[in-house]
């Protein structure tokens, strides 16, 4: 019904919001540009989503990666709500990648106590450490280097069991009702915090909590220290202050939180001092299995800028559980390399599972290959066994069963973080007629159905019809 459509191609989306009266549609917008668009009578806003998703994919060949409660810690340390307010795009967070099931509750929801159980229980304990000024991109944190890295002194503190509300040995706050959390050591039978016996901490239980409250008096103005037992004695202690006043917090810690302070002597043959150098070593707090740190290497593509952005969302998230990662941004095609090779620990990437919403080639082991649609390498019998029976499904009821044994089997074994769906829309004159996206796969399919597209109707008067209707219709169609 539409003889031909032009498409104008514009510089920028400025350019593209100073030009748009001239043109009857756009293609997908940007928050900003939707903003502009809200209240322009003439356009209408479509918005729909794509069967498609961003994700953190583990490569499970790494050994660091292989016990699936290290993949779980950082799965539940990892803050999505976070990260997509960071973004400020409009998208659906997600927890599966099979798309065809809807999911309200997330099975690993951000808790940042149940992550540093799951770390400790994969034996990654903290140990706490000076920090020097080595770049992170000259330390080799491969998955065959179990040595000490050269930047991380071999002397070592005592392990940190508390995590909350901070992993420090000193915090400040104005709340007056808050809970301390922690982890516990292996074999604890009970944990006592100031002479109180926890009730509800029982053999086995990996992790702890504690109420300081002023109305129940384990909180009063000022210094509050506590300090944390099991059967075998202390293993844990931090300061609060507590003042509404943020004046005298930060006095406070300004006085508790002074840098160490290390003073050097370097001396002439005559033993004669020439010098005295102060230097300012900030404490680390990384997790260790033995003489290996807790270190991973993020792979992102140098295009996407807001992958930088999630990564070091993600860094920092991962930080204050003591993991670290070092992010490799690579130039398209090198990234592309590596990423066809399994050459990295994660990977943050998106996938699109097509029409049929097909997860086969990006889960079962035969794709766990160089080249393959496994980015995380998972190789489960369980896995393969269920894709291979939903493929096979043809009863619409019997599919929704079998996906979801499959996304029990493969929330299991956490082969990647799901993050995200992200939602599009396009702005199209109302003048256009029958505009229907319907359900797409790729966003150049919104032009699917162009061929049914229209401006006008024609229209033909009945026998019954009376003048005074058919003047109404034609000012509505000539105002």
């Amino acid at each position: 019904y539409i003889d031909s459509i032009i498409f104008r191609i514009f510089e920028s989306a400025e350019q593209l919001v100073k030009n748009i009266d001239g043109v009857s549609g756009t293609k997908d917008l940007s928050e900003e540009q939707l903003n502009s668009f809200q209240n322009d009578a003439r356009l209408d806003l479509h918005d729909f989503t794509l069967p498609q998703y961003v994700a953190l994919f583990f490569n499970t060949n790494r050994e660091i990666l292989r016990n699936k409660k290290t993949r779980l810690g950082l799965q539940i340390a990892t803050n999505k709500q976070d990260i997509v307010d960071t973004l400020n795009i409009r998208t659906q967070i997600i927890d599966t990648p099979l798309l065809e099931i809807t999911s309200s509750n997330w099975k690993y929801e951000f808790d940042a106590s149940r992550a540093d159980g799951a770390l400790y229980d994969a034996s990654w304990r903290y140990q706490s450490t000076k920090s020097t000024t080595s770049s992170d991109t000259n330390i080799d944190y491969s998955e065959t280097n179990t040595n000490e890295p050269e930047d991380q002194p071999s002397s070592v503190g005592s392990e940190k069991y508390i995590t909350k509300p901070s992993g420090e040995l000193f915090f400040a706050t104005d709340s007056s009702e808050f809970f301390i959390e922690g982890t516990v050591p292996t074999g604890s039978t009970k944990v006592i915090v100031n002479n109180y016996q926890l009730s509800k901490f029982s053999s086995g239980d990996s992790v702890w909590a504690y109420k300081a409250s002023v109305a129940i008096g384990t909180l009063k103005t000022g210094e509050n220290e506590y300090i944390v037992k099991n059967q075998n004695g202390e293993f844990d202690r931090i300061t609060i202050f507590y003042s509404t006043e943020a004046e005298a917090r930060t006095k406070w810690l300004t006085e508790k939180q002074k840098p160490v302070e290390i003073e050097s002597n370097f001396s002439t043959p005559d033993d004669k001092p020439i010098a005295q150098i102060t230097q300012t070593q900030p404490e680390m707090r990384l997790r260790y299995k033995d003489d290996q740190v807790l270190a991973l290497k993020l792979l992102i593509p140098e295009s996407r800028e807001e992958f930088l952005t999630i990564a070091e969302i993600i860094k920092e998230q991962w930080q204050e559980r003591g993991v670290k990662l070092i992010i490799e941004r690579l130039p398209d095609q090198d990234f592309i390399n590596r990423l066809n090779k399994r050459e990295y620990d994660i990977v943050l990437f998106g996938e699109n599972l097509g029409y049929n919403l097909d997860a086969y080639p990006f889960w079962h082991s035969s794709e766990a290959r160089e080249n393959g649609s496994n980015l995380s390498n998972l190789k489960s019998s369980a896995v393969n066994a269920w894709l291979e029976q939903v493929r096979d499904s043809f009863d619409s009821s019997e599919r929704r069963k079998r996906l979801a044994n499959l996304r029990e089997v493969l929330s299991e074994e956490v082969p990647a973080i799901m993050l995200y769906t992200p939602t599009y829309s396009y702005a199209v004159d109302k003048k256009i007629k029958n505009f229907n996206l319907g359900r797409i796969a790729l966003k150049r399919d919104r032009l699917a159905n162009t061929s049914t597209w229209h401006l006008r109707e024609h229209r033909e008067a009945i026998s019954d019809i009376g003048i005074w209707s058919f003047l109404k219709w034609l000012g509505r169609e000539m105002f």
